[in-house]
């Protein structure tokens, strides 16, 4: 088991270096708690709980893609707003991958498609044929979801391959705009 509380943030960095990344991986569980997080490398485990006082970011902008994986249950919470964004060039794509269940609670959720290039897809995706998935957007927020503006394969996705999928978001929106990639 991995766990790492802090009242600071938390960051993954990306590397400018193809094939280079800051990884945290583990079998086991892995528990995050800080003020803000940002992955722009890997978080791979078991169960998975990451929680931020404020906003968690999972991007890829700069030679690697940026991946949050639990083949356990994975809850994801974040008090401010939670953003999944692609990046422009090659396979720079930003995903949240559960395959346990997936419950994930946030102000604001933003998935965006990569602006350029091949494969700089954004996606929260629930794996588990057996399993469910479980979204909500609080406060009145707004869930936005925007296709990447150029390119091959920029897509933002939100998807169950499970058995219940549930998208709540009381008193705010949902905004969804296709792109041209």
């Amino acid at each position: 088991d991995i766990s790492i509380t802090t009242g600071g943030n938390i960051t993954l960095a990306n590397s400018p270096v193809v094939g280079t990344r800051s990884v945290i991986r583990t079998l086991d569980s892995l528990t995050l708690d800080a003020n803000n997080i940002t992955v722009g490398g890997s978080l791979i485990s078991g169960a998975q709980t990451i929680t931020a006082a404020g906003d968690i970011t999972v991007a890829a902008p700069n030679a690697v893609n940026a991946l949050v994986s639990a083949t356990g249950p994975q809850h994801i919470t974040a008090g401010g707003a939670l953003t999944v964004q692609g990046g422009a060039g090659a396979g720079l794509s930003a995903s949240i991958t559960g395959s346990g269940g997936q419950t994930i609670n946030a102000s604001n959720i933003n998935v965006t498609g990569g602006g350029g290039g091949t494969n700089n897809f954004a996606d929260i995706r629930q794996t588990s044929f057996g399993a469910n998935q479980a979204i909500t957007v609080t406060g009145g927020g707004t869930l936005s979801m925007q296709g990447g503006l150029g390119g091959t394969d920029n897509f933002a996705r939100i998807r169950n391959d499970g058995v219940n999928q549930q998208i709540n978001v009381p008193g705010g929106a949902i905004v969804l705009t296709g792109g041209n990639g």
